[in-house]
């Protein structure tokens, strides 16, 4: 899967950083966890691609998991 993910703002948590952002231009809110520090400033576009059984799904209105 490929996505393109625009940087909102992001976490810096232990040895991990955390990135929250917009994707499909603004219609789906994601988070990213990445090893090490990072810094991407607001606005920054991250492309992204993995195993697509890697990817988590969750309701906006609920929070619960959706089966994909």
């Amino acid at each position: 899967a490929r996505l393109t993910m625009t940087a909102r703002f992001q976490e810096q948590l232990g040895a991990d950083t955390v990135v929250h952002g917009d994707g499909a231009g603004g219609a789906t809110l994601l988070t990213l966890r990445l090893n090490g520090q990072r810094h991407f400033d607001p606005g920054h576009e991250i492309q992204l691609g993995c195993d697509k059984d890697h990817l988590h799904w969750f309701s906006s209105e609920t929070g619960t998991r959706l089966k994909t």
